[in-house]
Order: structure tokens, then C-alpha cells, then sequence
């Protein structure tokens, strides 16, 4: 359905079920903020490890925008609950690469359980830059490795939607298939939103 983001939308963002692997297609506006900070601080609420990943200058215009809204992200590191880590530093370009994030993830829920965290919360931009440069193929590996590691953590894969082309459109919809629950903006502050298992893999 189409609608601004209800009681029952911010309640799956700030408290998703283990396992779940949500996409945002964002539109850049002050509502997907608002899906964001929710994601975020629900993962502080229920004392998750929350890793953000994005290029450098995504991550930093975001923490302008969040920290407007009174969610800071450096307070956050400062405070054990969160840490950054930059796409331009961990973009896979091989298979071999895509193997490594996966046991990187294992690694970080077994750190995050060390310190007393009980669970893993993430926000990945990887995949959708993948898509961003035309690579399919690579998006599409990322996200189905995804589905594995999903069982020990809470995703949400966030996607540019603003300049998606209709020539497009199709691979988007595969990629949207691959998740749990996929919110789309539309515009006006409003979502398509579809909130069950959308593979028939699950």
C-alpha cells in the first residue's frame, strides 16, 4: 500500500524481528530520515551493535541531517553502540571479496557479543552502489549471501531511488524480491510498503 509511514512501519524499523532483511528506497527526503533514525535508535533501545556502511560523504551529510534531528551519531560511537565503516575502504570488486564479508560480519557479531551487545544491527549501502554502477550480477550475489547471514542480525539495505531509470525498474523489482519487507518512496512523505517475506525462498 501507499501511505505515510504508519505506527506499524516505525515499529518494524525500530524493532524488526531477528533475521529480518529490509530495503529503503530512499528518495532523499526528510522522511527516510525519519525511517533511519528510527532503524538506528531502535538498535540502541534493544542494546544491538549497529555498524552503518557508506562512502564517506554519504555518511557524513547523513550525520548533518540526523544530528538536526537530535540523533548524533558520534555520540553513539562515543557510547559503544555504533561504528562507521566506509565503503571506499570495504567495496567488494571479487568473489573472494564478497567470502571476506562474510566472515567480517561473523567476526562483528562475535565481537559485538564480547562486549555485551545482544545482537547485531546493520545499515548497508554496499549492494546498492553495486547497483548504482550497472553490476547486477555483484548486487545480486551480495544480497543472496545476505540472506545467509541474516539469521544472527537485522539488515536494512539502503537504496538510491531517485534517479532509478525505467530501463531499470525490472532489476530493482529482483532486488526488492530478495528481501524480507521493502519500503519505497513515492513522494509527499509517502511509501509503498510491503511487509512480508517477498522471496519464495524463505
Amino acid at each position: 500500500m501507499v501511505a505515510v509511514l504508519q505506527p506499524s512501519h516505525l515499529s518494524m524499523l525500530r524493532s524488526p524481528e531477528l533475521g529480518t532483511h529490509a530495503i529503503l528506497w530512499s528518495d532523499g527526503t526528510s522522511a527516510c530520515d525519519i525511517a533511519i533514525e528510527t532503524y538506528l535508535r531502535g538498535g540502541v533501545e534493544r542494546n544491538d551493535m549497529i555498524m552503518v556502511v557508506m562512502p564517506r560523504r554519504e555518511l557524513a551529510d547523513l550525520g548533518e541531517r540526523l544530528r538536526a534531528r537530535g540523533t548524533d551519531l558520534d555520540s553513539m560511537v562515543d557510547g559503544g553502540h555504533l561504528f562507521r565503516s566506509l565503503t571506499e575502504d570495504v567495496m567488494p570488486h571479487h568473489l573472494e571479496d564478497i567470502e571476506r564479508m562474510t566472515r567480517d560480519v561473523g567476526a562483528i557479531r562475535d565481537f559485538a557479543r564480547s562486549v555485551g551487545k545482544d545482537g547485531l544491527t546493520i545499515l548497508d549501502r554496499i549492494p546498492s552502489l553495486c547497483f548504482d554502477r550497472g553490476d547486477q550480477a555483484m548486487a545480486e550475489r551480495i544480497e543472496r549471501t545476505t540472506q545467509g547471514l541474516r539469521g544472527g542480525a537485522r539488515l536494512l539495505c539502503l537504496y538510491d531511488g531517485k534517479n532509478l531509470s525505467a530501463e531499470r525498474f525490472s532489476d530493482a523489482v529482483a532486488l526488492t524480491r530478495m528481501h524480507t519487507e521493502a519500503l519505497t518512496a513515492v513522494g509527499g512523505g509517502k511509501f509503498f510498503v510491503e511487509s512480508t517475506a517477498l522471496t519464495a525462498s524463505r
